[in-house]
């Protein structure tokens, strides 16, 4: 069940106060992670939230690093380590700025009783988020319940298909083993003696693999509703109808992986109902949404679509009729595409071109 608008208002807008600091800078941005996920779309968070992620442009990171400073926040010397979507924090990120809110400064940022969050300034480029793609940004207006003084501010945030797309993108270029390409949703952390073993470079892959992963679950589980595992018999070879809208924005590698993503699952899931199976829950995924659409949660006047951001875009269409993946699954068929691939990290992305050419 997603948040209401209520909630995602009070438990998770008085944080987002920096897009404020950011945008008066004229910095590009977009708030990222746990806090993007839960305030943005209403994806109730598993881990309680304690650091804000903010996406910034490249050539901007330096401006925001001075704006926040100039509102009472200090850069930490320590760099950071790990990311959105792991447990276990592994993996050095020194082009990540971490700032810390200094309490004894009297130029608060906000007048509020909240205590502003830690912050980390990540380069857009290190998640494969286009800041360039205006369908991928949105504004937010937070104008906190019961707390008239501070007035109200604007927020940017990314949409659905922005925050999927950088997602799958890290998805496929970080993968270790050929079945966290194929079924992510299997894939568990390792034990912290396995990390260990991996090098730094293989570190940060882990964790940037993971956090991609992340967030295309938490889409996965709490964006779509029952009327989204259509029967196939209808639709062939392809997604349902709103995940071919949200692929319609993505990147063309990543829509022919989503889809095959999608497709997997949703036969899976009437492969589950067919059975029968006595374990099998199939509110698992169909009354996330079902149980909490309408003005509750999308706000009034708002659809499923301006909701998350799932707008056309003139000539982006994708033709599906063409689309066929005749064989099954999305990936194990082409494994030996794959094999040199934990050897050889730099041809992955080779190695995945010739995958989506058998499936032309």
């Amino acid at each position: 069940m997603l948040l209401s608008k209520k909630e995602a208002l009070v438990n998770v807008g008085p944080y987002t106060k920096p897009s404020a600091i950011l945008l008066r800078a004229g910095v590009e941005h977009v708030i990222w992670g746990d806090h993007c996920l839960a305030f943005a779309f209403g994806f109730r968070q598993h881990l309680k939230l304690k650091e804000l992620d903010i996406l910034v442009a490249d050539k901007h990171m330096t401006k925001a690093v001075e704006a926040l400073q100039s509102c009472s926040y200090q850069i930490r010397k320590e760099q950071k380590v790990g990311m959105f979507g792991m447990v276990q924090k592994i993996g050095v990120f020194p082009e990540i700025a971490v700032l810390d809110f200094s309490a004894s400064n009297p130029s608060k940022p906000d007048s509020n009783s909240f205590t502003p969050r830690p912050i980390n300034l990540i380069p857009a480029s290190l998640v494969h988020f286009r800041m360039d793609a205006q369908e991928y940004k949105s504004r937010s207006f937070v104008e906190l319940p019961k707390v008239s003084s501070s007035g109200g501010w604007n927020v940017s945030l990314p949409t659905l298909p922005g925050v999927l797309d950088a997602a799958l993108t890290l998805m496929r270029l970080n993968f270790y083993k050929n079945l966290d390409l194929d079924c992510p949703h299997n894939a568990f952390e390792n034990t912290p003696q396995f990390y260990k073993l991996l090098s730094p470079g293989a570190c940060r892959k882990e964790a940037l693999w993971r956090h991609g992963r992340e967030i295309w679950m938490q889409v996965q589980s709490q964006a779509y509703g029952r009327e989204d595992f259509a029967p196939h018999n209808a639709l062939g070879s392809r997604p349902s109808k709103r995940k071919m809208m949200v692929a319609n924005l993505l990147g063309i590698d990543n829509l022919r992986y989503y889809a095959g993503l999608c497709i997997d699952e949703e036969l899976d899931e009437a492969e589950k109902l067919a059975l029968g199976e006595q374990d099998y829950d199939s509110s698992d995924y169909s009354d996330m949404l079902s149980e909490t659409a309408g003005v509750e949660v999308f706000g009034r006047g708002k659809t499923w679509e301006s909701h998350f951001g799932v707008t056309a875009v003139p000539g982006a269409e994708f033709d599906w009729s063409e689309f066929d993946l005749s064989v099954g699954g999305s990936g194990s068929d082409c494994e030996s595409e794959f094999k040199n691939a934990e050897q050889n990290p730099e041809s992955v992305e080779s190695s995945f071109v010739l995958w989506q050419r058998q499936r032309k």
